[in-house]
């Protein structure tokens, strides 16, 4: 596992995503904009409101889901480099297949947002996806256990090797 940077940039650039995470929700009018990727953004009325309370539950579902399969891919990642040291094939094969599932529903999920086809119950998504993401971040916090685990028994190890170096 890498080291994290320091905490005031991760907030810094947590905080920006937020802002523009919430530039997207509040957005109210735009002319149709073209983009290489196909989205664009239609025009809105302001005439009713709860269109309005609907499309933002809707849109905070979706991005619930995107950031709970973003922590997904990040556990299955983890596991992905657990795997790696010391070297198990069989472990990196399964956890290989586990980040690629990920990456699938991710891109799905994309497919679905271009062809507006999401049939969200905002309620329900919102909690499936907070269950989703919390379980990906247990799954990240036992493999950091057992990552800090295996780095005590080296070290354990090392120690007993000098004792008996020293013993000799």
């Amino acid at each position: 596992m890498k080291p994290r940077s320091a905490p005031n940039n991760g907030t810094h650039n947590k905080n920006k995503l937020a802002r523009a995470f919430q530039r997207v929700i509040n957005l109210r009018t735009a002319s149709k904009i073209a983009s290489t990727n196909g989205v664009g953004i239609g025009t809105y009325s302001h005439g009713d409101d709860g269109d309005d309370v609907k499309r933002k539950a809707g849109l905070k579902a979706l991005i619930a889901m995107v950031f709970a399969s973003v922590t997904s891919i990040k556990a299955a990642y983890a596991e992905l480099q657990m795997a790696q040291h010391p070297y198990d094939g069989e472990a990196i094969q399964v956890a290989d297949q586990a980040v690629v599932e990920q990456l699938k529903v991710l891109s799905e999920l994309r497919h679905k947002f271009l062809k507006q086809d999401l049939d969200l119950s905002p309620q329900v998504t919102l909690m499936l996806a907070e269950i989703q993401e919390q379980q990906s971040m247990m799954r990240t916090y036992d493999i950091t256990i057992k990552n800090l685990e295996s780095d005590i028994e080296e070290k354990d190890s090392a120690i007993d090797l000098h004792h008996k170096q020293l013993e000799h």
